[in-house]
């Protein structure tokens, strides 16, 4: 059995190498970047140092996040709060995934985030 994170890597380099020069996105929530120990194989920051140059870009779901809810400036843009501590857009860039690939996702309605 491998790991979520595996099968991300080889779906993600598949795609790459059946569509060259098409646009690939991802669209994980914000916590799934937290790494190790949160995520054993590493998470998303795994993904992203694997095949993150394969990836356009990552609409990065800022939402559903329970406490982490990501509904002020700092705490979307600069410092989250709750649970999800450490994974605003800036801190997820310091986590090394580049600034340029971040994409806020936010729904437009409540009912578009349940």
């Amino acid at each position: 059995a491998g790991s979520a994170e595996d099968w991300l890597v080889a779906c993600t380099s598949k795609l790459r190498e059946l569509l060259p020069g098409k646009i690939i996105t991802h669209a994980p929530q914000a916590p799934y970047f937290l790494g190790v120990p949160k995520y054993p194989h590493g998470g998303y920051l795994a993904v992203d140092q694997r095949v993150g140059t394969a990836i356009d870009w990552y609409n990065v779901q800022f939402y559903n996040q329970g406490d982490a809810r990501y509904d002020t400036y700092d705490g979307l843009f600069m410092h989250a709060t709750g649970w999800a501590t450490g994974t605003s857009v800036a801190e997820l860039a310091a986590r090394g995934v580049p600034a340029a690939k971040l994409v806020v996702g936010k729904p437009v309605t409540p009912g578009d985030a349940s």
